[in-house]
């Protein structure tokens, strides 16, 4: 996605995106489906680089690594056409993340790639699930995670490096063709005709 970017569906509900310009996947699953990536453009490698929303939503959730979890203000549209809150939890941004309780809004600006904590470079670990969910039981992955590829649409995203797994776009339904009101075939209606006006004539 771009910044400032929104996408509705047919009904108006928010379709999850992805939420950087270039996907360059560093390292693939992990920790039960968390992804990492790198921040990228055009030329290249980007350090610091800005995340967009993906989503409408509020942050519930700061801890070490300055890990933040967000939540869907509202269920989102996900890429695979179902309709669900969703959670994200993103890592390793060296500005320390917003305060519990902060809204952004979708496209807006809010993380981005960094090395603090737990990390060996510049990048942005995220996982995803859905719900509203926080840590499971043994505090290392969110609840109920996702694929990714099945809630994030990356529409307006160039993907540079996505190791083969199946990101796809979204694309609104097309609403169906108003039905028009029924009309006989032409022959079979002038033998109504015909037959009103014989019966017509009968009877006067």
């Amino acid at each position: 996605m771009r910044a400032g970017e929104t996408l509705r569906d047919n009904n108006n509900n928010e379709v999850c995106l992805f939420p950087l310009e270039y996907l360059h996947i560093s390292q693939g699953e992990h920790q039960q489906y968390a992804i990492d990536f790198l921040g990228w453009g055009a030329n290249g490698r980007i350090y610091d680089c800005g995340c967009y929303a993906p989503f409408t939503g509020s942050v519930v959730y700061t801890g070490n690594d300055h890990n933040m979890i967000f939540w869907s203000s509202n269920p989102v549209r996900c890429v695979d056409d179902t309709l669900s809150d969703i959670t994200i939890l993103v890592a390793h941004s060296n500005t320390a993340p917003a305060g519990i309780g902060t809204t952004f809004l979708q496209g807006s600006l809010f993380y981005h790639t960094g090395n603090y904590g737990v990390s060996t470079g510049d990048h942005l670990h995220m996982e995803v699930a859905l719900g509203h969910v926080r840590w499971d039981t043994t505090g290392t992955h969110l609840l109920n995670p996702s694929h990714m590829w099945d809630v994030m649409a990356v529409n307006d995203t160039v993907i540079d490096s996505g190791m083969g797994y199946n990101w796809r776009e979204y694309y609104r339904p097309t609403p169906p063709t108003p039905s028009k009101p029924h009309r006989f075939p032409w022959p079979v209606y002038a033998r109504i005709l015909r037959e009103k006006k014989t019966y017509k004539s009968s009877n006067n």
